[in-house]
């Protein structure tokens, strides 16, 4: 750990002294059938864990 962190100029041996980092966003174009059908699958899967979860309770 420290190799690294030496390497990125963090001088800690603390994980938490690594600075956090904001993620690019990338652009979804919500009408491409590909993305329809990923939410039409996600919210599938959804309603089928519905019963699931009632039942365990």
């Amino acid at each position: 750990l420290s190799e690294v962190l030496a390497k990125y100029n963090i001088n800690s041996d603390s994980i938490t002294s690594i600075p956090q980092f904001a993620s690019d966003p990338y652009p979804i174009e919500e009408n491409s059938p590909e993305f329809k059908l990923c939410i039409v699958d996600i919210l599938r899967r959804i309603k089928n864990m519905g019963p699931v979860v009632d039942s365990n309770e």
